[in-house]
């Protein structure tokens, strides 16, 4: 098995920094160590795609979604369904992860072969959802959401400004259509009548294939959810 953090010291720094950042005390490193281990430097290793930190970061961007999920379900006991998961993926999204990973001092333990001038694309965010799927493993579902809400999201997150802040994902998503000549689309599949409110579904098409769909109690959110979901696809958020 591949490890750059095969020396007792570096163990030891590891595990320091895990506690001191997570609150969580690391009972197997190895898998903390593999979170910070980028495919680029396995390439020559057998089972590179088990050694790396891919498989981690594939679980821990389900459970950080969950916990964000649920966090904000509690933050906003008022707000519809729409709101909450605008404001999710505003948090979620790679390029806020990324900042927020730098916040953590994660790139200071990050291991990847150097290309260019610049680390690939989202490389500190992949490895801030790798150590949230290694804390799952090691120290269970609990232990993971505490660290995540009490030393992340409460620390570093404004989500209270975030909430206020209102990106216009559709104008966006036009721009990058026109600049790349490709022809997009807003359907409404349907609107339907609740109670007390209106429900409506946005589809959104480029070039005839469609992309992704919303819903919210007012078309205007939702086509705007659905651009930012697109928005996500293609790497610009």
């Amino acid at each position: 098995m591949f490890n750059l953090f095969r020396k007792d010291k570096d163990k030891k720094q590891l595990t320091r920094f895990i506690t001191e950042t997570f609150g969580i005390k690391p009972k197997k490193i190895s898998l903390y160590a593999q979170a910070f281990q980028h495919k680029s430097i396995l390439r020559e290793e057998k089972d590179a795609h088990l050694q790396s930190n891919e498989r981690l970061e594939f679980l821990g961007d389900a459970v950080l979604d969950c916990v964000v999920a649920e966090f904000l379900f509690h933050e906003y006991p008022r707000r519809d369904e729409g709101f909450i998961t605008q404001l999710k993926s505003r948090i979620v999204n790679r390029a806020f992860l990324n900042d927020l990973a730098v916040e953590l001092n994660l790139p200071s333990l990050t291991r990847f072969m150097q290309f260019g001038a610049s680390a690939p694309r989202s490389l500190y965010g992949n490895v801030l959802e790798a150590l949230v799927g290694a804390m799952y493993l090691d120290r269970g579902f609990e232990r993971t959401r505490k660290a995540i809400i009490n030393k992340v999201l409460q620390k570093y997150v404004d989500h209270k400004m975030l909430a206020h802040m209102d990106p216009d994902y559709k104008s966006r998503l036009l721009i990058w259509c026109q600049q790349n000549k490709k022809k997009l689309e807003f359907k409404l599949a349907f609107e339907k009548q609740h109670h007390t409110h209106r429900q409506f579904e946005i589809h959104v098409y480029i070039e005839g294939h469609k992309m992704a769909e919303a819903s919210s109690t007012s078309k205007k959110e939702a086509e705007k959810e659905a651009a930012s979901i697109v928005l996500l696809q293609l790497g610009i958020l």
